[in-house]
């Protein structure tokens, strides 16, 4: 089968002769990137949805109502940005969205475009793994001591930190 049917829907592959045991090992590992890149992209879209009721439930409570929601800042701080953030990154990269310079970039053709397109990747590559890394340990580091986001809120703040790193992987 051509690789452009590879990704119709479970019935338009069964007409068209392809089975599960049909798909190769990278076709596979494709779709299972695909569906959790899919899943991180919902969860912040998610997150942006809840962090916007989250405000303005604040706003209201505060200037209506006079009574602050305690802890919104620190939910948002803590769990939506990161997450709005991070859970995008694998989908901006799958569809090379990503923001680029492109005053030298657009003048290259051919070969030296493709070495610099694989040296962008390389350092990208790098820094990415270093920060997933990074934000690893330190979750790991704050589930170890114990570290908990406030005395009204006794959430682990390692569950929080546990989002850069899961971000990043995928």
């Amino acid at each position: 089968p051509a690789p452009a049917r590879q990704w119709l829907p479970r019935r338009a592959r069964a007409r068209e002769g392809m089975t599960f045991e049909s798909l190769t090992g990278r076709v596979l590992l494709e779709r299972i990137l695909a569906t959790l890149e899919d899943a991180l992209s919902w969860m912040a879209r998610l997150s942006l949805q809840i962090l916007l009721g989250l405000m303005l439930a604040q706003v209201i409570a505060r200037y209506f109502f006079n009574q602050p929601l305690g802890e919104v800042i620190t939910l948002t701080e803590t769990y939506l940005m990161p997450a709005l953030v991070f859970f995008g990154l694998a989908t901006v990269q799958r569809h090379r969205e990503h923001v680029r310079v492109d005053i030298l970039y657009a003048r290259f053709r051919g070969r030296p475009k493709q070495i610099i397109d694989i040296c962008i990747w390389i350092v990208s590559a790098a820094y990415w793994a270093l920060i997933a890394y990074c934000g690893a340990q330190e979750a790991h580091f704050s589930w170890e001591m114990g570290y908990e986001l406030s005395k009204d809120l006794p959430v682990p703040v390692a569950s929080a930190l546990v989002i850069v790193p899961i971000g990043t992987i995928i």
